[in-house]
């Protein structure tokens, strides 16, 4: 399972997510999650929420070599209990998500929330892939 924010970090991770899913065979979700909930939007936003749908088909690899389709999930809610949940429900075998080249002076304690509360509370290995800047 590839989550991801569409930054560029994520972006940076994502080549590995197709590349360990044909070495293993494996199916691969690329899953966004916004707490945006649907029925709490302007209509205005609802077609933004297909935008992100759209965001993720682009940037899928295709098929997998093993002949299974890449899915796309986009979620509503907390974004870490979102992956988290989602990965356990779908029985993943592997979390890959990117993560931003720290700063010079690593003074900023909450750069990779996100990623150590997933790290933490999944039920499958998560493999990191930091930025190159």
């Amino acid at each position: 399972m590839f989550p991801t924010d569409f930054s560029s970090a994520s972006i940076a991770a994502l080549p590995y997510a197709p590349s360990i899913a044909n070495e293993q065979g494996a199916e691969l979700t690329l899953l966004y999650v916004t707490d945006k909930k649907s029925d709490e939007m302007p209509l205005s936003k609802m077609n933004s929420l297909d935008n992100l749908t759209e965001k993720l088909r682009k940037l899928t690899p295709g098929s997998l070599k093993s002949g299974k389709a890449v899915q796309v999930e986009v979620l509503y809610g907390q974004v870490i209990e979102n992956i988290v949940q989602f990965s356990h429900d779908q029985k993943s075998d592997l979390i890959i998500m990117g993560l931003k080249s720290p700063p010079a002076f690593f003074a900023d304690r909450r750069l990779w929330l996100y990623a150590s509360a997933i790290i933490s509370d999944a039920y499958c290995p998560v493999l990191t892939v930091r930025q190159v800047v």
